[in-house]
């Protein structure tokens, strides 16, 4: 009789075992699909804010070109008309400093008058808007040269790289919230 009660025990024991070891197995899985599933909406986050704000940042660029390239059309043609050679200098510098802006020529036919630009290229990319300036005025009218803005794509590399360091930095401190 000590015999089958004895059975009896380790029976019930080992079925409890066995219950507690499938209960750390599920739980396991559970957990495993938990983070695989938070990390995988984590990344598609991340990737959905990260070409949301590459657009966004594009268009800030283009609208400062737009609109630098719209001053200086409009303030350079009376100034190279005259020759103004002091205002030129001074209207150019001003629009250089924008950090969206690389390198801002004038050229005369094809002989580069003026040349501002942020770095040692002298080149005018393909990038670069071009845009014809004419004067028109009471003295007469005429071609007076060609405008030509290069956009910095660099600073928007940069802004993404912080934007990406911001959100790592940030879903860190989540996890260890959590």
């Amino acid at each position: 009789m000590v015999n089958s009660i004895n059975y009896c025990q380790h029976q019930e024991l080992s079925s409890k075992v066995s219950c507690v070891s499938k209960f750390k197995r599920l739980s396991t899985v559970i957990v495993f699909i938990i983070l695989l599933v938070q990390t995988c909406v984590f990344f598609g986050l991340t990737g959905y804010n990260y070409w949301n704000e590459k657009n966004r940042l594009y268009e800030e660029l283009e609208q400062n070109i737009n609109q630098t390239r719209e001053r200086l059309s409009n303030s350079l043609p009376v100034l190279l008309w005259n020759f103004n050679e002091e205002a030129i200098k001074r209207s150019i510098e001003a629009e250089i400093n924008n950090i969206y802006i690389e390198s801002i020529i004038i050229k005369f036919y094809e002989k580069i008058e003026y040349q501002f630009s942020k770095s040692e290229k002298t080149i005018i990319e393909n990038k670069s808007l071009g845009i014809v300036l004419n004067y028109r005025g009471d003295d007469g009218s005429g071609y007076v040269g060609d405008l030509f803005i290069t956009p910095n794509e660099n600073i928007i590399e940069e802004k993404l790289q912080q934007k990406t360091k911001i959100i790592i930095i940030q879903s860190r401190s989540e996890e260890r919230r959590v």
